[in-house]
């Protein structure tokens, strides 16, 4: 049994070290962009117009701070750490800035850098990787307000230039252009930084709820960095027991068993991504056996590992009884086997003697009529003995599942007429009518089946049907429902006009050692009452099922279907070119998910898919599936119903809320009444049963997938 992973608050938010990385550097990328292609021409025009206008002394500032913060972004390009050497390139900013002020006076609209300025200050000091510094929040705004006031302070009268002019009109623009772009980071930062709050308590509470001890420690140093409440519960630590601050190998080789299995592994090198068993010794000394999984995350930019610890001790010991339960019932079934074969045998001895003397003595022609009554008696007696005893044991082998076909070819009709010749006396001497029709497309058809319990079937419906009619007649019935070279379907049906059987009693009357009537006519009737329990389990073997309409007093119809196979020479047959590997229409670079969580669905299923090149991605369950949705573009999606964690229904509701185009095909293998409508109304476009045709799967994507672009793998 595996345990479901469960990520601590302490870890990053996103699912995978290689998705954290694609983020980062995405983030990078974007601000490097930005930094080239939109601060650059800004800062460019800047100098263009401080030249035009004789301010030579700001052009050249302004040309050595776009080279200060261009090669300031090239190098948290490149390497992150220059992160931390924006509030140094602030400060030079500011007194660049300044200094423009001071020497050109306030026409030149000098200081509305001091705007963008400080919010890249707010955005550092706001960094959503980190915890708030107010420190430097409150800084810059200190340095925004003092260089805001000693730049005019010494500016003086020093204006060049009348207001407005370009270049005062121009950084007014600039100035709001880059603000704009710098919030454009500062209000999702601050928005993102309530959700994550909200996230990590979220996320805490998992951590600490789980029933599996988890452990968190550095890949690199091998140090645990983080544990949940459960860690003490099941290794039973003292509350001053310390763990943060241990070496993985310290804790294993206090609590890790020394025969335990897979010892080398954990205690040398523990892979990423790994699972097993181990056997661990709490601080009270009690042995306990674990399922141990092993997930590597990211935590602070940090490689760590998650040790996921179970206790399956107490599963181990109930997988232990159900086994020696499981083995004591079947030593209890092969020893009711053996008593039942041996009884039988025993009992089977005499009344051959029984019965062939009283065939004998029947023979004779000098007995008298009351003693050829009593001989009949003991003949019945004896016959009816018989047959309770080959009902019980066919009910032993039935029940503990050592019944099985002995197929061979006989003649279905020789095989059918002869068993209802067997019953001519019987019925004659009941002074009931007994009737024998059949469908003369039977006639000459030779299958291959179990011919003895074939007969064993209807003997028991015809001899039912024979007992519980004191009026009337009975009826045998065979049809054909289907019929070609290989296979034929025959209806078997027999009714009578006998007692009936209430409705509400059609169900129990296939219970073993059960019968249904009232007392007086179990009494009167007699019986084990499984002769029909046994007959319901040989139909199924069959692959049939027997099925009753019976009213009290209007008599009982049996009958069930068995699709037969006909007997057939062996023909050598030439396959022709499968059209499902070499399709007439080009499908290759559809994009498929299949969502399944049968592994040898999707085995087969994507064999199938391969040969025709498609593009495919899997999902064990409906939450895998909308993660994938989340970064991938599918032009079809083949969707299982009944999934662990989040079945079909539930998935594709949830990607119908944001996407209705992308067409969405049940696979499954439950057929139901309605279940077109059914489909419908959860959000698929159409369904496939499984066992799926080939055929039928391939029209299915050229029919939902026919504008796809062409990705060839």
């Amino acid at each position: 049994m595996k345990p479901a992973s469960t990520l601590p608050v302490t870890l990053s938010a996103e699912n995978s070290p290689g998705q954290v990385k694609e983020k980062s550097l995405k983030g990078h990328l974007y601000t490097f962009l930005v930094g080239i292609f939109v601060f650059v021409p800004l800062y460019g025009a800047d100098i263009i117009l401080s030249f035009a206008n004789k301010l030579p002394f700001e052009a050249a500032g302004i040309g050595l701070l776009l080279l200060l913060n261009t090669g300031l972004s090239i190098a948290m390009y490149l390497r992150k750490r220059f992160y931390h050497l924006i509030p140094i390139n602030c400060l030079i900013n500011y007194a660049a800035v300044s200094g423009f002020v001071v020497l050109d006076g306030y026409s030149t609209g000098s200081y509305f850098y001091y705007l963008p300025i400080a919010i890249v200050y707010i955005l550092y000091a706001s960094d959503i990787r980190k915890k708030i510094q107010p420190a430097i929040f409150f800084i810059s705004i200190a340095l925004f307000i003092t260089a805001i006031l000693l730049s005019f302070n010494f500016a003086g009268n020093r204006a060049t230039l009348k207001i407005p002019n370009p270049v005062f009109i121009y950084r007014l623009i600039e100035t709001l252009v880059l603000s704009i772009i710098l919030l454009r980071y500062f209000l999702p930062a601050f928005i993102n930084k309530e959700n994550l709050k909200a996230r990590k308590n979220y996320f805490e509470a998992l951590f600490q709820s789980s029933v599996d001890a988890l452990l968190v420690f550095n890949t690199q140093t091998r140090e645990i960095i983080d544990y949940n409440k459960t860690t003490y519960r099941l290794f039973e630590l003292p509350i001053e027991a310390k763990i943060k601050g241990l070496y993985i190998s310290q804790f294993m080789m206090r609590y890790l068993d020394g025969s335990s299995d897979n010892l080398e592994i954990i205690m040398d090198s523990l892979p990423g991504d790994w699972q097993g068993e181990a056997r661990f010794v709490t601080s009270n000394k009690r042995v306990f056996t674990a399922f141990v999984n092993s997930t590597v995350c990211l935590h602070n930019e940090n490689e760590c590992q998650i040790l996921c610890i179970r206790d399956i001790s107490k599963m181990m010991a109930q997988q232990n009884e159900i086994r020696e339960y499981k083995e004591s019932l079947e030593n209890s079934t092969k020893v009711k086997t053996r008593f039942l074969s041996s009884i039988s045998h025993e009992l089977r001895t005499p009344l051959n003697g029984i019965i062939g003397t009283s065939n004998l003595l029947l023979e004779e022609p000098g007995i008298s009529g009351n003693a050829r009554e009593q001989l009949k008696l003991q003949l019945y007696s004896s016959e009816h003995m018989l047959s309770i005893i080959n009902d019980i044991l066919d009910f032993s082998k039935i029940d503990s599942d050592k019944m099985e076909l002995n197929k061979q070819p006989f003649n279905l009709l020789e095989t059918i007429q002869n068993l209802a010749s067997s019953f001519e006396n019987q019925f004659e001497a009941s002074k009931i009518k007994f009737n024998f029709n059949y469908d003369p497309a039977i006639t000459g058809v030779r299958v291959l089946s179990d011919e003895l319990k074939l007969k064993q079937v209807l003997n028991n419906l015809i001899s039912n049907a024979l007992k519980f009619t004191l009026d009337g007649s009975v009826e045998l019935a065979v049809s054909v429902k289907q019929s070609d070279d290989k296979e034929i379907t025959v209806l078997f049906k027999v009714q009578d006009t006998g007692i009936g059987i209430s409705k509400d009693k059609h169900a129990e009357i296939f219970n073993g050692f059960s019968q249904v009537h009232a007392e007086d006519l179990k009494r009167r009737f007699g019986g084990t009452g499984l002769g029909l329990t046994i007959s319901q389990k040989l139909v199924n073997l069959f692959g049939g099922n027997i099925e009753v309409e019976s009213e009290p007093g209007k008599g009982s119809c049996f009958y069930f279907s068995l699709n037969l196979k006909k007997e057939q020479l062996a023909i050598p047959v030439v396959p022709e070119a499968d059209e499902i590997f070499y399709p007439a229409i080009d499908i290759r670079g559809v994009r498929i998910l299949i969502v399944e969580d049968n592994e040898i669905n999707v085995v087969v299923l994507k064999t199938f898919l391969s040969k025709w090149g498609i593009r495919i991605m899997e999902a064990a369950n409906g939450l895998q599936a909308l993660e994938l949705l989340k970064y991938h573009h599918f032009d079809l999606i083949l969707m299982d119903l009944e999934m662990p964690e989040m079945n079909g229904y539930v998935a594709t509701k949830i990607i119908r809320e944001t996407d209705t185009k992308v067409p969405v095909i049940a696979f499954t293998a439950t057929l139901l009444e309605d279940m077109e409508q059914l489909i419908t109304k959860s959000g698929f476009n159409d369904y496939i049963l499984k066992p799926f045709k080939p055929k039928d799967l391939k029209k299915k994507i050229e029919q939902f997938a026919p504008h796809r672009k062409i990705e060839y793998a």
